[in-house]
């Protein structure tokens, strides 16, 4: 097994239970669908944090070629996967809350926006160390995630304009989001 593929799989593990956890909340909130009273933000939050974590696994693509890892570099890896993991563990509500009462899906999100947020913002801190210590000349990845995104979602931490977060969450759909679903990958 190589370096990459052992990195590769816990990676995987990780971001699969990311995904596989916002899968099972969509099924139980589909299965209970009447009991729901629906809301864009919580949706939108969940399509947003499955497309970061598609272009998270396969942006590590680009590491298959590695011959050495540091410990730490792992490590740092490894903590800001889990960032992306408490982002979608929290931004729809479990099975255990969805229960036998109403679902009210925009309580749910408002209550919950700082942890997922903030989980967010601390992954974009840790996606751009780990990018300078590796030596990655992108500034403008670099300036998007210690400032740009970590700005987005620190107004939607910090405000509960309805309108802030719907139009918040599609513009990160729509200038991030769009761009990352027409990206390529070759061998």
């Amino acid at each position: 097994m190589s370096l990459f593929e052992m990195l590769f799989a816990l990676s995987s593990v990780i971001l699969g239970l990311a995904l596989t956890n916002i899968a099972a909340s969509l099924h139980r909130l589909a299965l209970a669908a009447r009991r729901v009273r629906w809301a864009p933000e919580p949706l939108l939050q969940a399509l947003l944090i499955t497309v970061i974590t598609l272009q998270v696994w396969l942006d590590q693509w680009y590491l298959r070629h590695i011959t050495e890892l540091v410990y730490a570099s792992a490590s740092l890896t490894i903590l800001r996967l889990m960032t992306l993991y408490f982002a979608a563990a929290s931004c729809l509500p479990e099975g255990d809350l969805i229960g036998e009462g109403e679902v009210d899906l925009k309580t749910y999100y408002y209550d919950t926006r700082r942890l997922s947020y903030g989980a967010m913002i601390v992954g974009l801190w840790l996606f751009a160390l780990n990018n300078l210590l590796a030596g990655g000349r992108d500034w403008m990845e670099y300036l998007q995630g210690v400032v740009i995104g970590p700005a987005i979602y620190g107004l939607l931490i910090w405000t509960r304009r309805r309108w802030v977060h719907i139009a918040a969450l599609l513009f990160v759909l729509v200038v991030y989001g769009i761009p990352t679903m027409l990206l390529t990958i070759k061998a």
